[in-house]
């Protein structure tokens, strides 16, 4: 799902000098999946001790421990009265954001997790075919409609996105209107016939590429998500691209958002694209029409100074592939901010019209750091955004992260904004409606809820200030009941705390009158909300088990399903847990049924995206997709695919399990391995997983389970469960120009980089394969005995100036522009 912004914080009456520093989070989605948080347990223990050392430090020089440490943070209050105003100039926007001359946020391409996952870079290349993240399920409340219209001539049962709120479609990489799936990765959109059974067939695939706008090369093209509107037969396709202008040869990263006339699904066709310099956050369908969230910055040459021609992004709307007229996509004087907020990036939201693809309306605001997702969340008339920063602020000019043990008055501040706008699915409206925050960074989307005029906002905050605190007592766990009218807390009384003192949250779920909230350091409490009365919320229940839900979804009134981690008493994480929970009685919770499925190493997609999950209530039906490992996160897994479960008894009873490609717990996959090694390294499974082979969505026509992965489309009979279609989906291609990378004073070839496993990824330790002469030529760059390990470090780890994985400015490589 959607992650947090960083935004700012309250700034501090006579401060001279303020850092922005990053609380203890979670885990963001964007900034680090589940699987990613095992791999730095190391990092972490050593960070903890130096906290502790660091704390006892500060006690030396007067601060009284946890005591004291909360006199240098500003009490719990209503952050309700927020103000905006304008801008009054370009310079004074890019001083307030703190704009450098010679950088620019936009400057570099960020593709989204599909593209650049951990498991991929890890255990095999990023393959030169897009990696899908697909989508489907109908897994609103019990009886609630599909958002999706179904196609005419189309089956009747099928399932759509898994979404947050009923009606309100989330932009995913497949969709699924009962008679068409369709399936957009890299430069492809491709568009499966799947109803009637006899005619299944790919019916088409249209280059995305093919019709961009001139005026522009396009080094870097990736499609990211897509909506559907069936009922008007138009398809909206959101794409990540690096654009290069013709006539400056100036280099940004932008969103286009391609409106597809798919009247005739097998040759789609074109009619606007607009062009928004930014990074793409997260996208819903309210009526017709689609409203973005576009996460961008300010630029320029000289810093203070320059016009909104020089300064502010830009955007672009053609037909087709008409020449792009690029132009400022505001007055810098028009960007509003809150005066409390130390603003850092800026924040695009647009509606745009889904039938005849044009911008109805935008709202441009200075909001925090850009190093995450603004939390979204929608309903048919109101759209929230959400978004966090904090900061150290002291008079003295302390000049670190370490400013938090200093003696007073330093004072650490945090704050999430949180902007409120009227809507219209009809006319395309959007207009601010109020504004307000609260004390504490929000999860994600699902940390938001609107009930009956209400929002629920659930958060955690640092009681002591900054990230060191480590879980520890510097922690609190509240839920803000706001009015939505004008985002103020209904009454003094309208604020849960205490939930998990010392801990953070890991998942949220609010339905309707109640609410779940999940926290985790060591053990993971389960705390059930009575939100019925928005004057007087309160704590109902608490169950206490080893491990954390990632994921939370109320099957029925009375059974809650969670979807996360396993871990011993003492917090040591172990595999992915599946658990059931009896809510009939609130105030005592219990846990009628647990699945677990491998050890430490395993993952499932829906621990970090919820549009992974396909649950049907009618069927009783749950599908996870899952890659299974018995060791940790280094060995190999022994499954990698997608399981199937019936849930009508409230137990866990698989009905299948479904591999794509040389499925690893097959005896082919063993086969091929032995016989056949360099076809493996073509599928990129190695010592890991498939990338290829990753099943991304489940979703269902009729009787027919479909499961998507990068490379086909499997159909498997839900009551026989035997396989009835296999085709293929996305082909593979490169999605980075060749030069993009240096290599010394030569250019790499992108697939050298991130798709040529017999070239980058040769060492003995992980892939059991001996360098070729040609690669050990490469390796030498590195100028290391030890070559592996420098590319390991260089491909998977490093966060160089240009922000790349995939090369680095550090070593051998110049700076790049492009991050994949």
């Amino acid at each position: 799902g959607g992650s947090t912004m960083r935004a700012s914080a309250e700034d501090v009456e006579g401060a001279t000098n303020a850092h922005e520093v990053v609380p203890q989070m979670k885990k963001p989605s964007v900034l680090l999946s589940s699987a990613a948080k095992h791999r730095i347990a190391v990092v972490t223990v050593i960070l903890l001790m130096i906290a502790g050392l660091s704390i006892g430090i500060g006690i030396g020089f007067g601060l009284q421990g946890d005591g004291a440490a909360q006199a240098n943070v500003p009490p719990v209050s209503n952050t309700s009265s927020i103000q905006l105003r304008r801008f009054s100039s370009c310079t004074e926007l890019t001083t307030r954001l703190g704009v450098e001359p010679t950088y620019s946020l936009t400057s570099v391409v960020q593709l989204s997790p599909r593209y650049t996952s951990y498991e991929m870079r890890s255990f095999g290349p990023v393959m030169e075919m897009a990696t899908m993240e697909v989508s489907a399920t109908d897994s609103a409340p019990p009886g609630a409609l599909p958002s999706i219209e179904g196609a005419s001539g189309g089956a009747s049962d099928f399932s759509t996105t898994n979404v947050q709120v009923l009606g309100i479609d989330e932009a995913d990489l497949v969709k699924n209107d009962g008679r068409f799936i369709y399936s957009v990765g890299g430069t492809q959109l491709v568009v499966v016939q799947a109803f009637p059974l006899d005619e299944r067939r790919v019916l088409s695939r249209t280059s995305l590429a093919a019709q961009l706008p001139m005026g522009a090369s396009y080094p870097v093209v990736a499609a990211e998500e897509m909506l559907l509107i069936s009922a008007q037969a138009r398809l909206v396709v959101i794409l990540t691209v690096q654009v290069t202008r013709d006539a400056d040869l100036r280099s940004f990263a932008a969103v286009l958002v391609q409106t597809w006339d798919m009247t005739d699904a097998e040759a789609p066709q074109l009619l606007k694209t607009l062009t928004f310099e930014g990074h793409f956050s997260t996208a819903r369908l309210i009526g017709t029409h689609v409203y973005l969230a576009i996460s961008s910055a300010a630029h320029t040459t000289e810093a203070g100074s320059g016009d909104d021609a020089s300064v502010m992004p830009v955007t672009a709307s053609t037909d087709a592939a008409d020449t792009a007229a690029f132009a400022p996509a505001a007055a810098c004087a028009s960007i509003e901010f809150a005066a409390e907020v130390a603003p850092r990036s800026l924040l695009l939201l647009a509606s745009v019209d889904a039938v005849g693809g044009g911008v109805v309306e935008r709202y441009w605001a200075a909001v925090g750091s850009p190093y995450g997702k603004a939390s979204v969340m929608a309903t048919a008339s109101s759209l929230y955004v959400a978004s966090y920063n904090s900061e150290w602020a002291c008079p003295s000019g302390c000049g670190g992260w370490w400013c938090g043990f200093a003696p007073e008055p330093c004072i650490f501040s945090e704050v999430s904004v949180i902007l409120a706008f009227d809507v219209d699915g009809s006319s395309g409206a959007l207009a601010l409606r109020a504004k307000g925050g609260v004390p504490g960074y929000l999860l994600s989307q699902w940390a938001m809820s609107e009930h009956d005029g209400h929002l629920r906002v659930a958060y955690t905050r640092s009681t002591c200030g900054g990230w060191w605190g480590g879980g520890g007592p510097c922690t609190d766990n509240l839920v803000d009941v706001l009015r939505a009218s004008d985002l103020e807390l209904a009454s003094e009384v309208s604020r849960i705390s205490g939930l998990g003192l010392g801990e953070t949250i890991y998942a949220v779920r609010f339905e309707g009158p109640i609410g779940f909230v999940v926290t985790f350091r060591q053990v993971d409490p389960l705390f059930t909300l009575d939100l019925s009365d928005p004057l007087a919320p309160s704590v109902l229940g608490e169950l206490k088990i080893t491990g954390y839900s990632d994921y939370l979804h109320l099957l029925d009134p009375h059974t809650l399903l969670g979807i996360g981690r396993e871990a011993t008493e003492d917090g040591r994480v172990l595999g992915v847990k599946l658990a059931l929970f009896d809510v009939s009685n609130m105030t005592q919770p219990t846990e009628l049924s647990v699945l677990m499925l491998g050890g430490g190493g395993s993952y499932s997609l829906v621990e970090d995206d919820h549009r992974a999950l396909l649950y049907s209530a009618s069927r009783s039906l749950l599908v996870v997709p899952i890659s299974e490992r018995d060791g940790e996160w280094c060995s190999s897994p022994n499954f990698h695919g997608a399981k199937a479960f019936d849930l009508s008894d409230r137990t866990f009873q698989q009905l299948g399990a479904i591999e794509h490609g040389p499925g690893r717990s097959s005896a082919a996959f063993h086969a091929l391995w032995a016989d056949e090694p360099d076809k493996m390294y073509q599928f990129g499974c190695y010592h890991g997983a498939c990338p290829s082979a990753t099943i991304r969505r489940s979703l269902y026509i009729d009787d027919q389970l479909y499961t998507i992965s990068d490379g086909e489309l499997r159909a498997t009979h839900m009551e026989q469960w035997n396989t009835t279609l296999v085709l293929p989906l996305h082909t593979r291609e490169t999605l980075a120009a060749e030069g993009s990378c240096m290599l010394g004073q030569d250019a790499l070839l992108w697939e050298r980089v991130a798709a040529s496993a017999s070239d980058i990824y040769c060492n003995d330790k992980y892939y059991w394969r001996p360098c070729s002469p040609g690669d050990r030529q490469l390796g030498a760059y590195t100028c290391d005995a030890n070559g592996w390990m420098s590319f390991n470090h260089l491909l998977h780890s490093a966060r160089s100036c240009c922000g790349n994985s995939s090369c680095a400015c550090e070593t051998v490589y110049d700076e790049c522009q492009v991050w994949f």
